[in-house]
């Protein structure tokens, strides 16, 4: 029962839009020394690398020159810089906005407000400013990138895959463009082509953590873990810091069934981050696996509280365990827990019904295996559990239905067999009775005849009815 993480496919590029951004525009080439706009500029312009840069007290100093030259270009940019870097985006974009009135042909200001307008989410706008660009600049990289990225966030499949592709067209070596190719590609169900594309980043950048990453979530998609561990360890070698390395190599352990690996790396990213539920979950598991259950219900109780799947399902293996510790009552209420947040769970409600038949509540053992058949009408362990409740309430009718569509589901057991010959014996119907005898020692003959011989010491007996038959002496002496 344990879950493979969700692994996240997600566009690089979107954070940090603004980290490499142009410094502030300095105004270069000589000016009339009584120009007051200047005057101004130059003292805002004499705060740059200062810890006054980006200051309201510098945007002061551009403000005014702007308003006494409305046509001054660098103050309306650095105007627009600052802003962006104090997260006031509107007065961002108003000041660029008019920049690239006064000087259409300047790429940064375009990019920039492309930037502006994806952190917004606008991502029209966002794109309208990069094919400015690249009107002028045909072959910009960083402009095709963030027009590939833009088609990609708008969810235009097929427009994003051919950007990118025409990004790498013109920058082959572009780590970023493949790595973001391939995380498309992975997105629409092409994971051997997004394989490609990722290692292709990672040879071209191998310091490059993303792609040893991206790599190995796309390899463990296709079950192919020793392949996805190898890139997840070259991962944890580049960002030892980074928890959600360890985790996944937990998760490749796991899926191997290393549980001795899977518990230290899941431990080490534990240490770094002791909040992820996922982790604890998945630990919990490992624990129990290993024969741990004290510190398995431990683990448990701690990644509750997050995803409802995830704690159903951990609350149902707590139901599991307690049931194995001997501890019924705090069984029972772990998969009523677990039935409150995923009802139609068939497993729970046949080990909650499993579990009540122990406890002879037999009416409450029914409801239990009737809503397991109802999530599964085909689920043969719950047809045959209801047949023995139903048999201890002496309602052999419900009991011999429920046996026999334990074998039409497909169950695989001698023991519908043997209770249905014992019913039908019961009620005198020899000919069945004797046909699931036949069934049931083909499948176990060594486990019934010693049932059957002890059986037949009774001087009365459910076999009554065809124990003097002749095709019951030959079943019984008959070898197999």
């Amino acid at each position: 029962m344990c879950r493979q993480r969700a692994f996240e496919f997600f566009a690089a590029g979107v954070l940090a839009l603004l980290l490499a951004a142009p410094g502030l525009a300095q105004r270069s080439g000589s000016h009339p020394r009584s120009d007051p706009a200047l005057e101004w500029f130059k003292k805002g312009e004499a705060l740059i690398g200062t810890d006054k840069e980006n200051s309201d007290e510098q945007a002061a100093y551009f403000q005014k020159a702007a308003q006494l030259n409305p046509q001054l270009f660098e103050a309306h940019y650095n105007l627009g810089l600052i802003r962006a870097h104090q997260d006031r985006k509107e007065e961002a974009i108003a000041h660029l906005q008019r920049a690239i009135q006064l000087r259409p042909e300047h790429e940064g200001s375009h990019f920039l407000l492309s930037s502006l307008y994806l952190q917004q989410e606008k991502y029209a706008d966002s794109l309208t400013a990069i094919e400015t660009i690249l009107k002028g600049h045909p072959r910009s990289a960083r402009a095709l990138f963030r027009r590939a990225l833009l088609k990609d966030l708008q969810g235009q499949v097929a427009e994003a895959e051919e950007a990118y592709r025409g990004l790498l067209e013109a920058e082959p070596g572009h780590v970023e463009g493949h790595l973001n190719l391939g995380l498309l590609l992975a997105r629409t169900d092409k994971p051997e082509a997004a394989v490609g594309e990722m290692k292709k980043a990672a040879e071209l950048d191998p310091r490059l953590y993303q792609a040893q990453l991206q790599v190995g979530n796309v390899l463990m998609a296709l079950k192919r873990y020793p392949e996805a561990e190898a890139h997840y360890r070259k991962a944890a070698g580049l960002e030892p810091q980074k928890p959600e390395v360890h985790f996944r190599l937990g998760d490749a352990s796991l899926y191997q069934g290393r549980w001795e690996d899977a518990l230290g790396a899941y431990q080490a990213g534990l240490l770094l981050d002791p909040s992820d539920r996922v982790a604890r979950f998945q630990l919990g598991f490992v624990y129990r696996k290993l024969g741990k259950n004290e510190l398995a219900l431990k683990e448990f109780e701690l990644a509750l509280g997050g995803e409802p799947t995830r704690d159903a399902e951990a609350l149902s293996l707590m139901g599991d365990i307690r049931a194995e510790m001997g501890q019924p009552d705090e069984a029972m209420d772990s998969y009523r827990k677990a039935l409150a947040l995923a009802p139609g769970d068939k497993e729970v409600h046949y080990n909650l019904g499993t579990l009540l038949a122990k406890q002879e509540r037999w009416e409450e053992a029914v409801v239990e295996l009737q809503r397991s058949l109802q999530a599964d009408p085909a689920f043969g362990a719950a047809y045959f559990n209801l047949g023995t409740v139903y048999e201890k309430q002496q309602k052999d009718v419900l009991a011999v239905d429920a046996y026999e569509k334990s074998i039409e589901a497909g169950l695989q057991d001698s023991q519908s067999h043997f209770r249905l010959m014992l019913l039908y014996a019961r009620a005198g119907e020899k000919d069945k009775s004797l046909d699931h005898l036949e069934e049931a020692l083909k499948k176990d003959r060594e486990k019934y005849l010693p049932i059957l011989r002890e059986e037949l010491k009774n001087v009365r007996s459910d076999l009554d009815s065809i124990r003097y038959t002749e095709r019951f002496a030959r079943l019984l002496s008959s070898h197999p």
